[in-house]
């Protein structure tokens, strides 16, 4: 819920800024600058002379400014270790702190090496001189310059070595570098320590975390951190809310931006242009043009000129909504009350609109009007009245306009012409434009020829469709403008005409090989065409055909996918006579094919022919497959997977796809002794499972009420970094049921080091801190987690 209470008062708060190495003068002119200056010389003889150079410093306070520490800095270009000590000792005089001099250190530490200056810490913690959070706001941001972003969220964790606990100026600088490298997730994760840890959050906080969330899609999260600045007493800024309006555009909720935009004015915030940009932009393309042109008559009411932009959002707003009289009113009010300049934009909308809509007369005379206002219409505004030209039918004017106009027209006007003239099965005149294209020197592009190969196709001109498909770059060639038309029959229900086609293909040249056949089968397959999908393979092998293990493999996946799982198994066993030799997808597939038919010993049984039928079995290990046939046929599961696991082990060919089925087949049949001794005998041989045999186990240990095993299976699971957030809060909530609150406790606290805790965004909102916890975990417990474990553990976790 949007929090849209008043704000009687506005608290302003300075923008957070983030200077490049750009910003600072030149190291030579400020060294020349620094010369000059008697202060600045009498530091340079201080830095020159003593290794202890605080106290030496502190006589020259009074003396010094905020300009003079940062030329020095500038001037100690080739001299990092003492420029940064320096700027260390300068941090702790709230006189001498600048943006400049921030500035000047970053520039120094970025060419010198971020590197060097841990020497200079490690040094003044020795001494037992204070280090202040500003010293390690300079680090972040040199090594983020340097590119090493490892380096720097590392020193952010490190402050805590050197005592020093970082203020909400070096929280926004992280937050900044996690955005920026779309690390998201960690970075709501370094707010909430942020929280914990007592800082307070300003208003460039929740910008750079509010942006970063709506660039990736995270609105939810993004409107929820809104309404949290008002509960922490930080009011928005009109870029705050300009980001938030766009996020409800994109997110579609239109209620909420117009609410939005109503208590922004109630507060007495103002609206930019570029705010009002948005707003109008957003309600146009949502269909809610009544809105946009309330808020557009609010905006001239306020003083402000709606410009040629908004005019033109509003205008073409109205024409998608078939409001053409409004449209052309509203174009008049513009051009004739309000003297709007016009541009190629506006005058691209009208032209467009009018062309769609056949009202061929206007769009020509926009074009004059154009002219007569000294724009030249680009290539779009021709474009556009060629389209509708050939949309009304009138195909002869719009190639003489394209034949005219030749220093204008590109190749997506000879591609509109070619597609007009297909339509109206004119394909010949298509396939001259065609080549007059290439005479002209044009390149065409896959669209050009997609477009003439469909239309050759739709009338029959096989031989013709294969000259322009053998024309193309071998790059780029596509035979599925063929295929499509095929499969467009086969979708229809016209299976006798898609028969008629590949035949006819074959007859024309275009010769469909196995892996054309299999592709039009993946096509049918997706469709969930199956039935035709089974018609066109039995042609493969009618025809002499040889399907190989891709063409087999479609179909048993596409048979898979709609449960057809008996027929699958017949392919299968059509394949293995037909001498293909099943891949190992294929093989998994039926597995998991018939442990959903509950016939998991079957799976087993195929997964030991499965191996039967590769090479280099010695006489020993074939006598070891029949003695672990053997031990599964009497039920000795545990026995048989650990001698199987032997066997693959001395073959070094162990792969733990087979063994995940069996575990999920167990499951499936509510056999969960079964799948637990293959996943302790795994794990006993260091083997990793999918997290879905995690998943599976846990689930149903849990209804079985065996919490001690499931805790055991969901820690592995932890081990291997495999997070379970449902599952765990499951297990949780039995444990704490069961009365057993410490090892729910534990386990909280074991998913928490892993690496993802509860107060990260979940659900779209943010959990408050210190709620989640139960009551062994402390907050300070908490805090040294998220210093410590999630942010040296995850900073380099992509998944994130």
């Amino acid at each position: 819920m949007l929090c849209l209470t008043p704000i009687s008062t506005l608290r302003s708060s300075s923008t957070f800024r983030f200077p490049s190495a750009s910003t600072v003068i030149s190291a030579a002119t400020r060294a020349a600058t620094a010369t000059d200056n008697p202060i600045s010389v009498s530091v340079h003889s201080i830095l020159d002379t003593f290794t202890d150079i605080e106290p030496h410093l502190s006589p020259l306070v009074p003396s010094l400014t905020r300009h003079s520490v940062s030329a020095v800095l500038s001037s100690l270009h080739h001299r990092p270790l003492s420029a940064f000590r320096f700027f260390v000792w300068s941090t702790h005089i709230p006189s001498l702190r600048s943006l400049a001099s921030r500035d000047a250190a970053v520039s120094v530490l970025r060419s010198g090496g971020p590197h060097s200056a841990w020497t200079v810490l490690r040094d003044l913690r020795c001494c037992r001189l204070p280090i202040g959070p500003l010293a390690f706001d300079v680090i972040i941001e040199a090594y983020y310059a340097s590119g090493a972003v490892d380096d720097a969220l590392k020193a952010f964790v490190k402050m805590r070595e050197y005592d020093s606990c970082p203020n909400t100026f070096t929280y926004n600088t992280v937050l900044h570098v996690l955005v920026r490298e779309r690390m998201v997730e960690v970075a709501v994760g370094v707010f909430n320590q942020m929280v914990m840890s007592g800082s307070h959050p300003n208003r460039s906080t929740f910008d750079i975390l509010i942006d970063g969330l709506c660039k990736f899609g995270r609105f939810g999260g993004a409107i929820t951190l809104f309404n949290e600045m008002f509960e922490r007493g930080v009011f928005p800024s009109t870029t705050t809310y300009t980001v938030v309006l766009s996020a409800l555009f994109r997110a579609g909720r239109v209620d909420d931006a117009l609410s939005l935009v109503g208590a922004m004015r109630s507060n007495g915030v103002g609206l930019n242009s570029v705010t009002w940009s948005v707003v109008l932009n957003g309600f146009c393309k949502l269909g809610r043009i009544d809105e946009a042109l309330e808020l557009g008559l609010l905006f001239k009411r306020d003083g402000h000129d709606l410009g040629v932009f908004n005019y033109s959002c509003l205008i073409d707003g109205l024409f998608r909504r078939g409001r053409f009289g409004e449209a052309v009113g509203l174009y008049k009010v513009m051009l004739e009350e309000e003297k709007v300049e016009l541009n190629h934009v506006l005058y691209g909308v009208m032209i467009k609109w009018f062309s769609k809509a056949g009202r061929l007369v206007e769009t020509v005379g926009f074009l004059n009007e154009m002219r007569r206002r000294g724009l030249v219409p680009n290539s779009f505004c021709y474009n556009a009245l060629v389209e509708g030209l050939c949309r009304e039918g009138y195909l002869e004017i719009a190639y003489r306009i394209v034949r005219d106009l030749s220093d204008i027209a590109d190749v997506w006007t000879y591609t509109i012409l070619i597609n007009g003239f297909c339509q109206a099965q004119l394909t010949d005149r298509g396939f001259e434009l065609f080549k007059e294209l290439q005479m002209k020197g044009y390149s065409p592009n896959n669209v050009t020829y997609r477009t003439l190969i469909d239309g050759l196709c739709k009338a029959g001109n096989l031989e013709e469709a294969l000259f322009v498909y053998h024309s193309m770059d071998g790059r780029g060639r596509d035979p599925s403008p063929f295929i499509r038309h095929v499969v467009f029959f086969c979708d229809s229900g016209e299976v006798f005409k898609a028969y008629e086609l590949l035949r006819g293909l074959g007859d024309s040249g275009l010769v469909l090989d196995i892996r054309t056949y299999t592709v039009l089968i993946n096509g049918l397959c997706k469709a969930r065409k199956i039935n035709e999908a089974l018609e066109i393979f039995k042609d493969i092998l009618i025809k002499g055909h040889s399907p190989n293990v891709v063409t087999y493999g479609t179909l048993i996946d596409g048979l898979h996918g709609v449960g057809r799982l008996e027929i699958s198994l017949l392919v299968f066993q059509l394949m293995l006579k037909g001498g293909c030799h099943p891949s190992l997808p294929v093989c998994v597939t039926i597995m998991k094919s018939l442990c959903q038919m509950r016939r998991v010993s079957k799976a087993i049984t195929l997964w030991l022919d499965y191996l039967l039928l590769g090479s280099g079995f010695s006489d020993r290990e074939l006598e070891a497959l029949a003695i672990v046939r053997r031990e599964f046929e009497a039920g000795c599961i545990k026995q048989a997977i650990v001698n199987l696991l032997d066997l693959d082990c001395n073959r070094d060919t162990v792969d733990y796809l087979p063994y995940t089925v069996w575990i999920i087949g167990f499951c499936q049949v509510e056999r969960t002794g079964e799948a637990l001794m293959i996943f302790h005998a795994l794990k006993e041989r260091g083997i990793h499972v999918t997290p879905a045999c995690y998943v599976w186990l846990v689930r149903n240990l849990c209804q079985e009420e065996k919490l001690d095993s499931a805790l055991d299976v969901m820690l592995c699971a932890l081990d291997e970094g495999v997070l379970l957030w449902n599952k765990g809060n499951e297990l949780i909530e039995r444990l704490r049921g069961r009365n057993r609150k410490r090892d729910a406790s534990d386990l909280l606290c074991r998913m928490i080091e892993a690496g993802k805790g509860h107060s990260l965004i979940n659900n779209g909102s943010i959990s408050k801190t210190g709620n989640i916890f139960l009551d062994p975990l402390s907050a300070e417990d908490v805090i040294y987690i998220w210093a410590e474990i999630a942010l040296l553990g995850l900073l380099c976790d992509e998944r994130l």
